[in-house]
């Protein structure tokens, strides 16, 4: 299907409120010139961590997927699991489009983004520092594009998300967003430094906003640690925000647990279909708040376009 501007992926910028109005109008233009020239010849791939033990891993992958197949820009979109079978590599290898985009919904630059996923897509070599972000022939190109995680828009999703956390859960009265430290949850690694520098870019866009009383960074597998939080703030509110493209385990039971809640407790909560982190909850003289993650915001469909259309003008 040939895509023409009058369709409504474009005008869905305008009407979302978690884009600053000049970034709306760049992305809406890119989409805009891009698919005026037809997209019926491309497939756009998500690749997501995935998990071949918890589903949830893929759910917010799935959801995505469907989103923008509804958009209807790309001839097909394609949500691939690294974690699952086949391989990521051999999936792609299949497809027969003239042009796949793939986008990577990870959260943040570094040991898997830029070494993991390019090695098998064939990218870079075992030893090379950098590596190219197309490759191709006379019939296919493949073309990988950035991170969504690592967006500038993504602050703006994280702190609406804060703002709607702490709303809808007041007791027993919401807290002012200058009353409150918000923390950045990321996930973190010590194989590369890079992993956190979208969390910590994020955390700077947001304090210079002045809008929260403290915005704080903290990781589940490097300091400072997601527990790290109740002694990192003198204000009695907390929300903490996972910056995580995907729902699964990490969000869902590591978060609660790393905040103190016992895991038994936690896995009883999903089991009945519960939060595994009521909101608020009291821990050590604080009341916390736990939001959903960032790629569970409807903008990230938005962003996942703009990191295509990057790429796709390049």
């Amino acid at each position: 299907m040939l895509f023409h501007p009058s369709h409504a992926s474009p005008t869905s910028l305008d009407k979302n409120p978690f884009l600053d109005y000049g970034v709306r109008l760049s992305m809406r233009d890119a989409i805009l010139n891009e698919t005026a020239k037809g997209f019926d010849d491309a497939v756009l791939v998500l690749i997501a961590h995935g998990s071949s033990t918890d589903l949830r891993a893929g759910e917010t992958a799935l959801r995505q997927a469907e989103a923008l197949r509804r958009r209807g820009v790309f001839a097909e979109v394609t949500p691939l699991f690294w974690k699952q079978t086949p391989p990521v590599a051999e999936r792609i290898a299949a497809l027969t489009q003239r042009r796949i985009f793939v986008v990577p919904l990870l959260s943040s630059d570094g040991y898997f983004a830029d070494q993991v996923i390019p090695r098998a897509l064939g990218l870079r070599s075992a030893t090379g520092a950098d590596f190219p972000r197309q490759r191709g022939n006379v019939s296919q190109t493949l073309i990988y594009c950035h991170p969504v995680g690592t967006h500038p828009q993504i602050a703006r999703l994280i702190a609406a998300l804060a703002r709607e956390t702490l709303a809808s859960r007041p007791f027993p009265r919401a807290p002012l967003p200058g009353e409150t430290a918000l923390f950045i949850a990321g996930h973190g690694t010590e194989k590369n430094a890079r992993s956190r520098l979208a969390v910590e870019g994020h955390v700077q866009t947001i304090r210079a906003q002045g809008e929260f009383g403290e915005v704080h960074a903290v990781y589940l597998e490097e300091s400072p640690f997601v527990q790290d939080c109740f002694a990192m703030t003198r204000l009695k509110s907390l929300v903490v925000v996972p910056s995580f493209i995907g729902e699964g385990p990490h969000v869902a039971e590591d978060l609660p647990v790393c905040l103190g809640e016992p895991r038994e407790r936690v896995r009883a909560r999903l089991a009945t279909g519960q939060s595994g982190w009521p909101n608020p909850t009291e821990k050590n003289g604080k009341r916390v708040w736990l939001s959903a993650s960032v790629g569970g915001h409807p903008g990230i469909v938005d962003i996942i376009l703009a990191r295509a259309m990057e790429l796709a003008s390049a």
